[in-house]
């Protein structure tokens, strides 16, 4: 009786540190998957500035923008998370 009631102990144990175990995966992944997100944003915004800094001032005033307001527009736009096609549509 002794040996089953061991054996039982150590069952519910072992599953109880799976599901830890499993808890603890999942919250680690979503922390990498958050982190990799951020990352790609930063480099998304990075590029759209350097392809903005690279128009002529005539270019910017037609879409609106002066040089001084690139970093504006982009911290606005990654704020409301609008983003734009390389066809310059709005998705």
């Amino acid at each position: 009786m002794n040996t089953v009631a061991t054996t039982t102990s150590f069952a519910m144990a072992a599953r109880t540190v799976r599901g830890g175990l499993v808890t603890l995966l999942g919250h680690l992944g979503r922390h990498i998957d958050n982190w990799v997100a951020a990352a790609i944003a930063r480099w998304e915004s990075q590029a759209a500035a350097a392809a903005l800094r690279q128009l002529s001032d005539r270019e910017l005033k037609d879409i609106g923008l002066c040089r001084s307001a690139i970093d504006a527009a982009l911290a606005e736009a990654a704020r409301t998370g609008t983003r734009t096609t390389q066809t310059g549509r709005r998705v």
